[in-house]
């Protein structure tokens, strides 16, 4: 037979409770400095921004960027080396040169797995959206639920002959409001 695991064996360390305890009133603005920000402050200053490098989509991308130009530039520059072209080198090619031709497949192909991507992403974009709208509604009732429950405790907990808590309620009390407090500051 299993036991039952008491309200004791359910808490956490201290070590974690005061961890917790301090990011959830950083997160809900209370406690010894609710002036600290939780995001950064955009500054509209020029300077200001093109200092930030680190962690930009920027900081990310110029590599490939850079790879996929050279590659471009290398692929023109060997196929006008190689090709008796007629055109400059910068100009945009003839129509009817047999290299331009063949590469007016590869143009149609690009533009068909454009579209089926664009199609793609949209389709994806519209079924992420409705599913994060689903999810929102149902935190927000189990939230509800959550402080029905709150209520019905604080109601119907054990008193003593003075109307306080007994110590017993009260340490459940304590167990449910701090395992249901995260759920309090989820963005509507």
């Amino acid at each position: 037979m299993a036991k039952r695991r008491g309200l004791r064996e359910a808490t956490s360390p201290p070590e974690v409770d005061a961890e917790l305890e301090m990011l959830l009133d950083r997160v809900m603005r209370i406690g010894p400095n609710p002036k600290l920000p939780i995001i950064i402050p955009y500054k509209p200053d020029p300077a200001w921004l093109w200092m930030r490098w680190r962690g930009t989509v920027l900081q990310s991308t110029w590599r490939p960027t850079v790879y996929i130009l050279l590659l471009g530039v290398s692929f023109v520059a060997a196929i006008h080396r190689d090709q008796n072209t007629t055109w400059r080198f910068t100009a945009v090619p003839s129509h009817d040169h047999a290299l331009v031709v063949q590469l007016k497949a590869l143009e149609a192909m690009w533009g068909y797995m454009l579209s089926f991507a664009t199609f793609v992403i949209s389709f994806f974009t519209s079924q992420a959206y409705g599913f994060w709208l689903a999810t929102k509604g149902n935190v927000r009732k189990i939230q509800g639920r959550l402080n029905d429950l709150g209520m019905l405790l604080a109601t119907h907990a054990e008193r003593d002959e003075n109307g306080c808590y007994t110590p017993r309620a009260r340490e459940l009390l304590d167990v449910v409001a701090r395992q249901v407090r995260p759920w309090t500051f989820f963005p509507t």
